[in-house]
């Protein structure tokens, strides 16, 4: 049993590592591509694809490591942890990014109106939902997406 739950904990860093690198990549990428193209090509997708394609990777990963399909509550339990990570990440995120760029510091304080606060939560809470959920169906796509190609591989020969 330890041995699988040190498996697992290499596909939780898998997720958490795409997470951070996706949500300060992304960003940059589009910031780049904006400015030479003259094209804002991001939309409120961003903050919902690093979460996607980091649970995508490690469903796929699972499936390499433990050759099969992960169970619905081995799924469920990444879901959980991962979530955890996420808003864990997400709030050092912020206060990094907070720490590097002061002048914003004056623009979140402003948010502790009560009327835009409550705005603000209803919104984060709705957007922590559909990560929540995004992240257990991408997983198990991803896993699901691997276990086939590993099956037509071996078909293969």
């Amino acid at each position: 049993m330890r041995r699988g739950g040190d498996r697992m904990r290499a596909i939780y860093l898998t997720y958490l590592a795409w997470f951070i690198a996706l949500t300060i990549g992304l960003p940059l990428v589009l910031m780049a591509v904006e400015a030479v193209t003259g094209f804002d090509i991001s939309s409120s997708a961003v903050s919902i694809i690093p979460a996607m394609i980091a649970a995508h990777l490690s469903g796929i990963s699972f499936v390499k490591r433990f050759e099969r399909v992960p169970e619905k509550s081995e799924s469920w339990r990444f879901t959980f942890v991962a979530f955890g990570l996420l808003v864990v990440a997400t709030l050092v995120l912020t206060a990094g990014f907070l720490m590097v760029f002061p002048d914003l510091q004056s623009e979140v304080a402003g948010m502790m109106d009560p009327g835009v606060l409550a705005i603000f939560a209803a919104m984060m809470a709705v957007i922590l939902l559909v990560l929540f959920v995004t992240t257990r169906i991408f997983f198990g796509l991803g896993a699901r997406t691997q276990f086939k190609a590993l099956a037509r591989q071996r078909e293969k020969g």
